[in-house]
This record gives C-alpha cells, sequence and structure tokens, in this order.
C-alpha cells in the first residue's frame, strides 16, 4: 500500500511538474525526446486512449509520425558513413518534430504521456 501511495505521489508530482514546464516551454532534452519517442511508435487505438486525442489530434499525430519516420529513414541513409554527424541531426530533428508535437498537444496530454513513461521506468 505504501508502495502504491508513494508511486501515486510521485506521479502526480511529476505531471504538475512537466505540465507546467510543457506550458511555460522548459522541458528537458531528455523529455524533449520522450515525447518525440511517441512518433516512433504506430498511432493506434491505445495511443488515442491514453493521450485522449480528439478526432483532428489523430490525424494529425498519424501525419506527424509518417513524416517523422521518412525523416529518419533519410537522415540514416544519407549519414550512413558519418555517425557524429548523424547525431547532430537526429537532435535537429527531434527539437523539431517535439515543436511540431507542441502544436498538436495540450500540455495535459504531454504531462500525461510523461508521467505514464515515468511510472513505466520506475517499475
Amino acid at each position: 500500500m505504501k508502495k502504491f501511495l508513494t508511486l501515486a505521489l510521485v506521479a502526480m508530482a511529476i505531471t504538475a511538474n512537466t505540465q507546467s514546464a510543457f506550458a511555460n516551454g522548459n522541458l528537458t532534452s531528455t523529455d524533449k525526446n520522450k515525447v518525440v519517442a511517441l512518433l516512433v511508435h504506430t498511432v493506434d487505438r491505445s495511443t488515442i486512449k491514453e493521450l485522449q486525442l480528439n478526432e483532428m489530434q489523430y490525424i494529425q499525430l498519424k501525419d506527424l509520425h509518417a513524416k517523422y519516420l521518412q525523416d529518419v529513414e533519410l537522415m540514416k541513409v544519407s549519414f550512413m558513413n558519418n555517425t557524429a554527424l548523424l547525431e547532430i541531426r537526429k537532435q535537429e530533428t527531434n527539437n523539431r518534430y517535439y515543436t511540431e508535437l507542441s502544436n498538436i498537444l495540450t500540455p495535459t496530454q504531454v504531462g500525461s504521456y510523461l508521467s505514464k513513461q515515468a511510472i513505466a521506468s520506475v517499475k
């Protein structure tokens, strides 16, 4: 019971911190990368349910997912012989897609997603 309460309190604190940081644009690069990692996975029913997406957000996220995967594949082919440049381009791409995601998702949705990621990593 104590473990559950502690986990719940940690999740609430992370969600509150993340929502305010996202609203102010002050997420760490690690958190930004976690948000962009959402684009790696197929946008399916569980994603819609988890993020509580409306129809327009679903369509925009699905399109962004396809563009992201296309860009990543193009980068891998273009910079396969230069790993240092590939990492720089990946970070630039992640920053660009993070900005696009922040235009689609609300701070509450991002906070919820990040807190679930944090809880999953604690378990």
